[in-house]
């Protein structure tokens, strides 16, 4: 998709990224670490920085009961008045994310920050599988209702003489309409539809090296999770970090044998 990223003048751990989806967004992504406290100055800093529209996404290991938490530390009253003095909008839905390895308890620390604007276009939810980590993903949504392909153009098959006539003979007009910007994109539009034509819907690739075995460690794992979120118990929680393991290492095994199936296919 077409990206590019956002310099950012900061300290932090962050990174940020223009990009286009149902419409052009700014990502940025920070990460807090557990010990270190929260430098206001330096998020105020990065969100100064952020075009909008823009969604703040981060683990910033702070807690406070604005976003679910059971309490509210030094780190999330601190947060909290980052996000009054932005006027940003919380996006989290009092979802748990994080489960700490130790305590065996679930936290609310990774947050979905962004600006008034953008709150109503996307909806948020986590994912139910933590597909091998601590953190599990959390999915932003379009709530706008978009195409589910956008077929590309074949340029190396358009007929571009006839593309060229059309253009001279519709574009260049004596007489522009009010909406000329808009009366020029359609008619631009309409002509590339006749002159170029469009490739068919694409297919899914799939992964290669996701064989019976990936499918059943998989497997494995999101039942061990099931059997833990249901009896949070030290017992079911070995249980889960030992098939979560054995997923990494089937999954890690696989594709370095389909990579190397495929490197030996090729010509030399």
């Amino acid at each position: 998709m077409p990206q590019s990223e956002i310099t950012l003048d900061t300290t932090l751990q962050a990174i940020a990224v223009k990009t286009t989806l149902h419409k052009t967004i700014n990502i940025c992504s920070m990460y807090i670490p557990p010990h270190d406290p929260i430098n206001e100055a330096e998020v105020n800093k990065i969100i100064e920085q952020l075009p909008k529209p823009y969604i703040l996404l981060g683990d910033f290991n702070s807690h406070n009961i604005i976003w679910g938490s059971n309490k509210a530390d030094i780190k999330g009253k601190k947060l909290e008045n980052i996000i009054n003095n932005n006027n940003l909008s919380l996006m989290n839905q009092n979802s748990n994310i994080y489960l700490h390895p130790a305590s065996v308890t679930y936290s609310l620390i990774d947050l979905s920050l962004c600006d008034p604007a953008t709150l109503m276009d996307y909806s948020w939810q986590v994912y139910d599988d933590s597909c091998g980590s601590n953190h599990f993903p959390i999915i932003l949504e379009n709530s706008i209702p978009i195409e589910d392909y956008l077929p590309r153009w074949k340029l190396n098959k358009a007929n571009w003489e006839e593309y060229k006539t059309q253009c001279n003979a519709k574009l260049i007009e004596k007489d522009e309409p009010e909406n000329s910007m808009e009366h020029f994109t359609d008619t631009l539009i309409s002509i590339a539809g006749e002159c170029i034509p469009k490739g068919s819907k694409s297919k899914k690739y799939k992964r290669p090296w996701f064989n019976e075995d990936c499918q059943k460690a998989v497997r494995l794992r999101k039942a061990a999770l099931r059997k833990f979120k249901s009896h949070p118990t030290t017992h079911n929680l070995d249980q889960f970090k030992q098939n979560r393991a054995k997923a990494r290492r089937t999954i890690k095994e696989a594709k370095r044998m389909s990579w190397r199936v495929y490197v030996s296919k090729l010509p030399l």
